[in-house]
């Protein structure tokens, strides 16, 4: 980044740290005004932002004092309302700038340019290197920074092209500061006045640079910032780092600008925010240690390759309006801790927030799911749930899947019949198994302790769980009933070749060998009955099937369709020889049938993955 151009120069000794571009402002011109216009538009980041990331590299070369970062400096500043664009270094008001007509060639992103007056030496006096050498310096009249607005993309983040980093550099130049590297005295990473920019925050000054700005502006000695080799140098006797890169500092509480609270190696201290101690959505992959505050570098936020710092949760687990409150795990599935991600899944958009309801896929968390719904995955494939103890508290559609007596998710809510394939659906009326016809993952209803959950066409099979434990189900899932024995015609049971024949009798009005009344299943006083039996009377047997109890509720318990289950039809159905009337002489059967071999050959799905734990009820 060039830097100025002045009125006049110092001849410079080669030997020095810091160097002097021979001018700097006098003591009578401070507080020094400046004007930012936030006018950058190769950006996604607000004029408010970039307003805010300017006056950051501003602040880290003021004095404690002025409200800045350096307690060895004098210098201060004050904001003005005589804002332009373009250069002008003869009207006395600093502007800072984006330049859309940039001509200062593509790859240079800033350049500070400045005036002076009176001879070296005069009334602003002169200056002292760290090696005792003395440099003449004439006044500053004017000076005006501007940003290439043309080849760069400009953010905050410390990513791309980093604002603060930027507008610190042009604003050493600005209070009098050249590039240390001239004299081969300075890396890129150690010194903020550096010629070249990397990438990343480079935002607070080091050693180098602190020494050139308080030796410009000389204040008080060992405070926050001031080089040192051991702690009794630092008013506060902590010396950050000692050696040639060492500095004063202060323990945790309000750190000054451009600092942030500890890092690994000084945790509780104010240390440098110099891009190993990056901010919320800082880039930060590849360098060990280098989120600030207990940060951790995350990926994918944006990019898919890169890393971002994100920081813990606030007590109660507590975020930023535009970040939420996530738990993250290790590579063993350890918990790391509870951190604060943004919501917009982009760390360079923060404002852009999509966030998905329940139901909506989220893999990988991306997009995030809306308050308070998490997103439950497996294999980095997910859904938006929310989180639900039992049946009626999940939305209309929705089905609550148990993992564990107190812990379940509302999943979409698939019934009887239908496919549980997917593993983020959940059997809203019974048990997700595997279909020994198929062998595909089947929903079967749930009929233990309930007489009736299963239609004419199932029975309430007994299933014995591999895992132990036995559940109940309808057996086959989602078959649709058989017509029923009521409701058709009763002039004949079927299977006879006399058309006037019951089952093979000689007459057209029995049933099974038994006259009845064909207006209704049963009667009153001698009216004989279709079960091959002679009742006196059974008030609640009127049809061919199973009636209700309308008094006492339940099924009727003195009608034979209802006592015999496996009666469907009027001819002799299979299965049923010693049930069936039409089979045989009537005789007591099993309302709940269990199963054998087919019994055996179901299995409760076991489902593992992730957040996910088993599937289904435990029994």
């Amino acid at each position: 980044m060039p830097g100025l151009a002045a009125v006049t120069t110092a001849t410079l000794l080669t030997t020095i740290g810091w160097l002097p571009t021979g001018l700097r402002w006098r003591t009578s011109d401070q507080p020094v005004p400046f004007c930012i216009s936030a006018n950058a538009t190769s950006t996604n980041v607000n004029a408010t932002a970039q307003q805010n990331a300017v006056l950051q590299g501003i602040g880290v070369w003021v004095s404690t004092a002025g409200g800045g970062s350096l307690s060895c400096s004098t210098y201060t500043v004050q904001t003005s309302n005589q804002c332009s664009v373009g250069v002008n270094t003869s009207d006395q008001n600093p502007n800072i700038f984006w330049e859309s007509n940039w001509s200062n060639g593509s790859g240079t992103i800033g350049v500070t340019w400045s005036t002076g007056y009176g001879q070296p030496g005069g009334p602003c006096g002169s200056v002292s290197d760290d090696t005792g050498s003395n440099h003449n310096l004439s006044c500053k009249y004017d000076s005006d920074i501007e940003f290439n607005d043309v080849h760069y993309t400009w953010r905050t983040n410390g990513s791309s092209t980093d604002i603060a980093s930027i507008a610190a550099h042009e604003y050493g130049h600005f209070i009098g500061l050249d590039h240390c590297n001239v004299n081969g005295t300075c890396t890129f990473g150690n010194a903020v006045m550096f010629a070249s920019y990397g990438g990343g925050a480079v935002r607070t000054p080091y050693a180098d640079d602190v020494q050139g700005a308080c030796a410009l502006y000389p204040g008080t000695q060992g405070g926050i910032g001031w080089p040192c080799t051991s702690n009794n140098q630092c008013n506060s006797n902590v010396c950050v780092d000692p050696g040639a890169n060492g500095y004063c500092s202060q323990t945790c509480g309000t750190c000054p600008t451009g600092y942030v609270c500890g890092n690994a190696a000084f945790p509780g201290v104010c240390v440098r925010d110099d891009g190993t101690n990056r901010g919320t959505c800082e880039t930060c992959q590849g360098i060990p240690n280098a989120c600030a505050n207990g940060g951790i570098c995350v990926g994918g936020i944006p990019e898919a390759n890169g890393g971002r710092c994100i920081a813990p949760c606030g007590a109660g687990g507590t975020c930023d309006p535009l970040f939420r409150c996530v738990t993250y795990t290790d590579g063993n599935n350890q918990v790391i801790g509870d951190f604060c991600y943004p919501r917009s899944s982009d760390c360079t958009d923060l404002n852009n927030i999509m966030e998905l309801g329940i139901g909506q896929r989220c893999a990988n968390d991306t997009p995030p799911c809306a308050d308070p719904l998490t997103c439950i995955s497996a294999g980095g494939d997910g859904i938006c749930s929310q989180e639900c103890t039992g049946p009626g508290q999940c939305p209309n559609g929705f089905a609550c899947e148990l993992f564990d007596v107190n812990d379940g998710w509302c999943l979409p809510a698939v019934y009887e019949g239908d496919s549980c394939e997917d593993l983020f659906v959940s059997c809203a009326d019974g048990y997700c198994l595997r279909n020994p016809a198929d062998q595909r993952l089947t929903c079967y209803k749930d009929c233990e302790n309930m007489a009736g959950a299963c239609n004419n066409a199932q029975v309430c099979r007994l299933v014995n769980l591999s895992g132990g434990g036995a559940i109940e189900v309808c057996d086959p899932p989602g078959v649709p009933p058989n017509p029923r024995d009521a409701g058709v015609t009763p002039q004949r049971d079927g299977g006879s070749t006399n058309p006037n024949r019951d089952g093979g009798t000689t007459n057209p009005n029995r049933d099974a060998g038994m006259s009845v009344m064909p207006t209704r299943d049963g009667g009153v006083g001698n009216t004989p009955r279709d079960a091959g039996v002679i009742s006196t009377f059974c008030g609640c047997d009127f049809t061919y099937s199973c009636d209700p109890d309308q008094i006492n509720g339940g099924d009727c318990q003195c009608d034979p369709e209802c006592i015999c289950l496996c009666d469907e039809t009027y001819s002799c159905d299979p299965g049923c020889d010693n049930c069936d009337p039409e089979c045989a002489a009537r005789c007591a059967c099993q309302s709940v049938p269990t199963g054998g071999a087919t019994a055996a050959s179901l299995a409760l799905l076991a489902l593992l993955g992730g957040l996910l734990a088993l599937r289904r009820r435990s029994c």
